[in-house]
């Protein structure tokens, strides 16, 4: 039930579609004579498009949450495992160097279906095509299929390989994603180290600029602090931003 209401609630607080209830809203109000309301409903949705579309408000809003965890230095003497959290083809690439580099680890991607109507479409059920195209054995990978968001990815990975206390595992997921992926982790009960990719923001300002790209990442930004302040008041995580352990030694 709770993931159907995040879902229904962000459809309607999604910044695209914020905007446009907040100007349907305003239609309506001008159409019933409430002339001011509906002058600030209107002119509200195009002062922040304006501003999400040609100020870089979300690089600004990305670099919090893309530099809380650094990459760290990888271990020269290799780690028990690794999660990669569907979602991004770059934390695919991730998996596969690391699938590499240790050949002894344990690989778990854990990747459902986080739509509402389309349960059968789960991502965790292509990644072995797609490394049977590439030269690597799927069978080197344990799947979860079922994990619909962070959370359940959490409980189901850590049910599933039971790590044991003192044991390296890597997790593998987008740079922005990281703080709320690792308070999540945590409070599953383990202790996982942060491995972030897909880095979004590389400066703060470009030039020259496509406002289409900046509301594309504004939206992204205000989605993951949405869903650190939600699984913050949910008790799903115990900081609202949480930030790093004692970094690995290689």
């Amino acid at each position: 039930m709770e993931f159907v209401v995040s879902k229904i609630v962000w459809f309607i607080v999604e910044p695209g579609n914020g905007l446009l209830l907040l100007l349907a809203l305003g239609v309506l109000c001008w159409r019933a004579g409430r002339r001011r309301l509906g002058r600030v409903l209107t002119l509200l949705p195009l002062a922040l498009l304006l501003l999400g579309g040609f100020l870089p408000t979300g690089y600004w809003l990305m670099q919090p949450l893309e530099t809380r965890f650094p990459r760290p230095a990888l271990p020269s003497e290799g780690v028990d495992g690794v999660v990669v959290l569907g979602g991004k083809v770059q934390r695919l690439f991730a998996m596969v160097d690391l699938m590499r580099r240790y050949p002894e680890a344990q690989i778990v991607f854990t990747g459902g279906s986080g739509s509402l109507t389309l349960d059968e479409d789960r991502e965790a059920d292509l990644i072995p095509g797609l490394l049977r195209l590439i030269g690597v054995d799927p069978a080197r990978v344990t799947y979860d299929r079922d994990s619909r968001n962070t959370f359940e990815s959490a409980r189901a990975t850590h049910a599933m390989v039971r790590p044991a206390p003192g044991a390296r595992w890597l997790l593998v997921t987008s740079a922005f994603h990281m703080p709320r992926s690792m308070g999540v982790f945590r409070a599953a009960g383990w202790q996982p180290i942060a491995y972030p990719v897909d880095y979004q923001q590389d400066s703060i300002v470009k030039f020259p600029f496509r406002a289409s790209v900046r509301l594309l990442l504004l939206g992204q930004a205000m989605t993951e602090w949405f869903g650190l302040a939600v699984y913050r008041v949910l008790g799903r995580t115990d900081a609202l931003l949480p930030a790093p352990a004692a970094p690995l030694r290689p």
